[in-house]
């Protein structure tokens, strides 16, 4: 939950290790030995929050992408750990909340610089009824999206899958 955690990271085949720290316990995932990036979620105690590292986990720097509805300091969106097609091309699907946490739809991003930049390719709207973003249906859990290369992309919320084949 909100343990804190850390990162080891080896430039020799895993002779030797180099511990570095991380901004909170979360999913990461790295695209190469130096781009790397985490998410957390409000059920583990860690903030609703994207950070990426460009030198291997040493620094982290918050990612800004989907603006929040109110500037109250509180992060509303849920982001899932964004997923590359190369080492720059990826896409990155977020789960937009209304500033009661509510959820309005599904955000989806496409960077074509290893996520310097995020542009906004498509918003889903929340389908109607109980609104399940995950698997048990736990708030906080990001929306299952799937990026295939080239082009296809695969969303899925509650029981409606959505099949993009142009990006």
């Amino acid at each position: 939950n909100s343990s804190a955690a850390d990162l080891y990271r080896t430039t020799d085949g895993g002779l030797t290790w180099e511990r570095s720290s991380l901004p909170f316990d979360g999913d990461t995932h790295f695209i190469t030995p130096s781009h790397g990036w985490i998410v957390g979620s409000c059920c583990t105690g860690a903030p609703n929050q994207l950070y990426r590292t460009v030198d291997g986990g040493i620094t982290w720097q918050k990612q800004e992408v989907a603006p929040n509805p109110a500037d109250t300091g509180f992060d509303y969106h849920d982001y899932s750990l964004p997923d590359f097609l190369d080492d720059r091309t990826g896409a990155l699907a977020i789960t937009l909340r209304e500033e009661f946490y509510e959820p309005s739809g599904v955000a989806l991003y496409r960077t074509q610089d290893s996520g310097e930049t995020w542009g906004l390719t498509a918003t889903l709207p929340t389908p109607p009824g109980p609104y399940l973003p995950g698997p048990g249906g736990s708030p906080g859990i990001s929306i299952p999206a799937q990026f295939l290369p080239p082009e296809t992309w695969f969303v899925a919320m509650g029981e409606t899958l959505y099949r993009s084949l142009d990006g």
